[in-house]
């Protein structure tokens, strides 16, 4: 995929605008990710750090926001889930420059679309963007039970076969 593809919405057949938040970090890294965002479907927002991010997601809706690599992954983790209880619906990728073990494993437990560790190739941003916006939220569907850094224990309910392949889990008999 050429990096300088945009991010869209395949299915957007409204042509509807759409909301995406970053979180100011890194020069290089903002400069990276306003280039997968076509000004003739993105709206671009910016927030400083995570706390005015929660003001700003609390106060209008965005269908995606994008967390700076500067914060830790617990960090994003925190964010996220204050996020969850203003804006249920809103789809977060997590980027980090540290994480701890427990962080992926917290990531998903509260929902984040995506938690990635930098540096990330364009070309991967702009898959998770697509994907962002054309996935179905998780509400409720997945829960996570239990998980080490070496496994995760999720229930699945109310959730397609396409979802259970999409997250790579092993669905087994029984």
């Amino acid at each position: 995929m050429p990096a300088d593809r945009y991010a869209s919405n395949p299915n957007n057949l409204t042509n509807k605008t759409r909301n995406v938040l970053l979180i100011r970090g890194s020069r290089e890294m903002e400069q990276q990710l306003e280039k997968l965002f076509d000004p003739n479907v993105w709206k671009i927002s910016y927030a400083q750090d995570n706390a005015t991010a929660l003001e700003l997601a609390t106060s209008e809706a965005f269908d995606l926001i994008v967390t700076s690599a500067r914060t830790t992954g617990a960090e994003g983790v925190a964010l996220l889930r204050r996020l969850r209880m203003a804006r249920p619906h809103t789809r977060l990728i997590i980027l980090t420059e540290r994480k701890e073990s427990g962080d992926v494993l917290n990531a998903l437990r509260y929902h984040a679309f995506s938690f990635l560790s930098v540096p990330v190739a364009t070309e991967h941003l702009q898959t998770l963007i697509e994907d962002a916006m054309k996935e179905p939220v998780w509400d409720d569907g997945i829960e996570v039970i239990h998980g080490t850094t070496e496994y995760v224990v999720l229930v699945v309910r109310r959730c397609v076969l396409y979802d259970a392949l999409f997250l790579q889990v092993k669905v087994l008999p029984g």
